[in-house]
């Protein structure tokens, strides 16, 4: 199966020495970015895809909850995707044409702009490269956690695992924005990145249903 259209974040930023150093230093640089090397330390120690296919406890399913409330749509309930070849089957339907997914555009986009306005110099100097340093940070710390998951379950598709890695990387790049705009943990996008966080993977919300793998 093909999700390459799916992948809205390539994992491919390259990580230089010391990243968390990086991030500290831009800290200092620029006061907004000032929470992204422990953004950074966060990511290397998140479940990632650890709890894949479980049932949904109560933490994740209020964080679920809270997420869909947030992002406008508390008609969405959340569904457990027990498979993964549901979970495959639930991305290829995946339209990015949704109602939630341009939500989640329209978010990120004011994000943008407010992170931006809190910045003291050139933003492609500083935010740019804090986005940069997370995504990778997260590159390699989820891909760690697609290949356990893969072994686990028996997930043979590398497409699917790339999704996974993939949406990954979005969801730390939208947890930094927040960040740097000044916002809380209510957030949105930082209710979902609190998903990934929580070992699953919120693959879509479609309707009624919020899909969690």
């Amino acid at each position: 199966m093909n999700f390459r259209h799916l992948i809205m974040t390539q994992p491919s930023d390259e990580l230089p020495d010391h990243p968390l150093e990086h991030l500290a230093a831009l800290g200092e640089v620029e006061p907004a970015l000032a929470a992204f090397a422990g953004l950074g330390g966060l990511v290397m120690r998140a479940s990632w895809f650890r709890n894949l296919g479980d049932p949904l406890d109560e933490p994740v399913r209020e964080t679920a909850e809270a997420y869909a409330q947030a992002l406008g749509f508390p008609q969405a309930l959340p569904a457990v995707l027990v498979e993964w070849q549901e979970a495959a089957d639930a991305l290829l339907t995946h339209d990015r044409d949704t109602p939630a997914f341009e939500a989640e555009e329209q978010l990120r986009a004011a994000l943008t702009v407010a992170a931006d306005a809190n910045l003291l110099g050139p933003a492609e100097e500083t935010l740019g490269e804090g986005l940069r340093l997370v995504r990778a940070l997260t590159a390699l710390a989820a891909g760690r956690g697609a290949e356990d998951s893969a072994r686990f379950y028996g997930i043979d598709d590398e497409g699917f695992l790339r999704a996974a890695v993939g949406a990954a990387v979005q969801s730390a790049h939208d947890a930094a924005l927040v960040l740097a705009a000044g916002e809380t943990a209510a957030h949105p996008l930082a209710l979902k990145f609190h998903l990934f966080e929580q070992g699953r993977w919120p693959v879509s919300l479609i309707g009624n249903s919020l899909n969690i793998f």
